[in-house]
């Protein structure tokens, strides 16, 4: 359960920043879908939904995605999924429920980088970047493992290189968090591949992403390297089950490229 003492809807971004900021109790609400999970006294509940960050913004180059657009309206948006191989809604529909994907907004799930996030590994295969109030832009692999400090996520910016992705993962049951998830892209040769839910924040696999590139997928060589990939457990797997289950995942997200 947590408390609310004070509800405050900003006009702008950095009134917004300046509430956040000024005590340590003060808080984005954001969705909200969380909060619940823990014992938390809010002094002041910042709401963000008067400062137009609801948007799917495209040009030539780059799609913008404001913070406060929810899981549901990128899920519906044909545009997106045109630009993207699809790759947004395949991920999006298996998030819980209909109803909670027509809340949850965007911004809050990724400035929250939950281990378990379904989002962050496509973002990072897509090389998306996040627009910070205070800090800027900020490539999302990096943010990923930024140090929390207080910030307002405004946007998300995802460049447009008819890259083709695709995103696997291993759950006990559709309202169930991933045991295991995978994101891959192909711009071109290059390939790029994000593991996530290891249970461990997303990581971009680097090694293994230029030897997919370099080398295409051989069993041997991909099993090597995983070696060198923190895999952790908790109540869903253990390590080494993550660990060959990740395996399994590459070899068949690698495998769409070539349908």
């Amino acid at each position: 359960m947590y408390t609310i003492r004070d509800y405050i809807c900003p006009k702008t971004v950095k009134e917004a920043y300046e509430i956040l900021t000024k005590s340590k109790p003060n808080t984005i609400l954001g969705g909200g879908h969380f909060l619940k999970l823990g014992k938390k006294k809010i002094s002041k509940a910042i709401d963000l939904k008067d400062l137009g960050l609801n948007y799917i913004n495209f040009d030539d180059d780059f799609v913008k995605i404001g913070a406060t657009t929810t899981y549901g309206q990128i899920e519906r948006n044909i545009k997106l999924q045109e630009s993207f191989s699809n790759i947004f809604k395949k991920t999006i529909e298996q998030i819980v429920s209909t109803q909670l994907r027509n809340t949850a907004q965007i911004g809050a799930s990724v400035y929250a980088r939950f281990s378990f996030s379904d989002i962050l590994p496509v973002l990072s295969v897509l090389d998306a970047k996040v627009n910070l109030f205070n800090d800027g832009l900020i490539p999302i692999d990096e943010f990923i493992y930024k140090k929390r400090k207080k910030d307002i996520l405004t946007e998300i910016i995802i460049p447009r290189k008819n890259q083709k992705a695709v995103y696997e993962n291993i759950r006990s049951n559709k309202a169930d968090f991933p045991i295991i998830n995978l994101a891959m892209s192909k711009t071109g040769n290059n390939i790029k591949t994000t593991v996530g839910a290891r249970p461990q924040r997303a990581l971009y696999l680097k090694e293994i992403s230029k030897s997919l590139t370099e080398e295409g997928f051989r069993k041997e060589k991909i099993e090597e390297l995983l070696k060198d990939v923190g895999f952790g457990k908790n109540y869903k797997a253990d390590s080494d089950y993550r660990r060959s289950v990740c395996l399994y995942l590459i070899e068949k997200a690698y495998g769409e490229f070539n349908d």
